[in-house]
């Protein structure tokens, strides 16, 4: 016999909390007042907000630890999702690292060996880095010759993130700690002896993650290995322009310092200095403006001299790969080197053996990867994969 529905009688009765209505709190924009009754609320550190969160889990967790469903639920999903787990190898100098998680571990660990058919040994484990496992490693990125590793910690799925940096030889760090960054990921110089990254100033309250003002005044500085972060030099900045993001970026060839500009999640401005002509990083850079307008993204495959590649979505909803000539940066000068497909998205693009990009595609709900000449975008082959997802790759 089928079971009973659920009917009034049978559910539970809950009391919810009642919330405050503030309506006081009117803005107004383009001309149209806007109410936000409940903007309390976003204050996480207030007693009123936590008393209310409060009230809520003595309703929420008595409930799901008496529900048979909601522990088949998770007993299933946690059976399902207990199964190794491995990312594609990758090479830094003579060595090979991998991530792997066994199952159920909170965060995957990084693992290094000699060669490819080597006996792995961890190189960094952040369940170590906390009893609750919730160290997450972020934003990290290997020295050219891989002999160092700077990597980002964040800890509760804070944004805020503290850089660290490892002897990968000797497994141990250097002394320094790079705080006040966010969404950040090193961007190493060609001689290994330090990084590009950008941080915001320090300000008073708290910086966890739970706060809710808004970050601004972010900064671009170039740090040297073994010296403490006070001693970072002071490489732009952009007062005028307190929501700027700055991403950096060093090209393959170690001449340029290309500085991608953000201020919401996508579009983005294109700035580039000429190290080489910089001479020391002991001072502020000159940039030349690529692109001003944020009306598209931008993402560095590779350059040739002063010939650098984009994959791009500027007059290309599907996005393609440009040519952009830093010696004639304006967009009258730019030439595709591997137009738009009329259907498929152009997910990512990477080089590989210096004269190849590989493509990734999204083909409906499946991956597809093609491979063109660097030299005149001209196709060189496709990889022939069955229906399914690219994970991961490495090249």
């Amino acid at each position: 016999m089928p079971e009973a529905a659920a009917t009034s009688e049978t559910l539970p009765r809950f009391t919810y909390p009642e919330a405050r209505r503030d309506e006081s709190v009117v803005e107004e924009f383009h001309g149209v007042k806007i109410a936000d009754p409940y903007r309390w609320l976003e204050d996480p550190d207030a007693a009123e907000t936590q008393a209310y969160v409060e009230k809520q889990n003595e309703i929420s967790k008595p409930f799901l630890d008496t529900c048979p469903e909601w522990k088949k639920l998770n007993e299933k999903l946690r059976k399902r999702w207990n199964y190794p787990k491995y990312s594609c190898p990758f090479k830094h100098g003579n060595k090979y690292f991998f991530f792997m998680n066994t199952g159920l571990q909170n965060q995957d660990v990084l693992y290094v060996q000699d060669k490819l058919d080597g006996e792995p040994k961890v190189f960094l484990d952040p369940n170590t880095l906390s009893t609750d496992g919730t160290i997450a490693l972020v934003g990290s990125r290997f020295s050219d010759d891989g002999k160092l590793y700077a990597y980002g910690l964040s800890q509760s799925g804070s944004d805020w993130t503290k850089l660290k940096i490892r002897n990968v030889e000797t497994g141990e760090d250097f002394p320094e700690t790079i705080e006040h960054t966010k969404f950040v990921t090193a961007s190493w110089t060609k001689d290994n002896k330090g990084f590009f990254y950008a941080r915001y100033p320090v300000v008073d309250g708290k910086a966890d993650g739970s706060e809710t003002a808004a970050n601004e005044n972010q900064k671009l500085y170039y740090h040297r290995v073994g010296e403490s972060q006070d001693k970072d030099v002071l490489i732009a900045e952009f007062p005028e322009e307190p929501s700027w993001r700055l991403m950096p970026e060093v090209s393959d060839c170690g001449k340029y310092l290309m500085l991608f500009i953000m201020k919401g999640c996508k579009d983005m401005l294109l700035y580039f200095s000429n190290l080489e002509k910089a001479g020391t990083l002991d001072a502020k850079l000159d940039f030349v403006k690529v692109v001003t307008e944020f009306d598209s993204d931008y993402d560095y495959v590779t350059n040739e001299g002063n010939i650098f590649s984009f994959r791009t979505n500027k007059g290309a909803p599907n996005y393609r790969i440009v040519n952009i000539d830093f010696e004639q940066p304006e967009m009258e000068h730019w030439k595709t080197l591997v137009p738009e497909h009329p259907k498929n998205v152009l997910d990512w693009t990477t080089c590989v053996n210096k004269d190849r990009i590989v493509l990734g595609y999204i083909d409906d709900v499946k991956s597809m990867l093609v491979v063109h000449s660097l030299a005149d975008g001209s196709f060189v082959s496709k990889f022939p994969l069955e229906i399914g997802t690219v994970a991961g790759f490495s090249g």
